[in-house]
């Protein structure tokens, strides 16, 4: 399964748990302003996920001044060799994780 997180963030922290079990704990540093593109990071992951119904957990910090604390439980159900990809993004206002799923030529809509 490929998660990606991306977001207006200069450093921070980002964790994936699969059923309880951590399986990515990444810090970040944000990328300058390079070019005209905004500020910010963007993490890209492949976290190993069985076939079957689990609970994704992710959990996303960052530091003061401009501080971010959120966490968001996300379902799946994988069927068996389907693939997906999600995109976790950090949303303020109240702070909230977004997740999207990418359609990949393998996997299934929901409905």
């Amino acid at each position: 399964m490929g998660v990606i997180a991306e977001g207006p963030l200069q450093r921070g922290n980002f964790k994936v748990f699969v059923d309880g079990e951590l399986k990515v704990d990444q810090p970040f540093m944000g990328l300058g302003d390079a070019g005209g593109r905004k500020k910010g990071f963007r993490l890209v992951n492949h976290v190993m996920v069985p076939a079957g119904r689990h609970d994704l957990r992710f959990v996303l910090a960052a530091p003061p001044p401009r501080g971010f604390e959120a966490e968001v439980t996300y379902p799946v159900d994988l069927p068996p060799g389907g693939d997906l990809i999600l995109k976790v993004e950090p949303r303020r206002m109240p702070a909230r994780l977004m997740v999207k799923e990418i359609p990949t030529g393998g996997s299934q809509e929901r409905p």
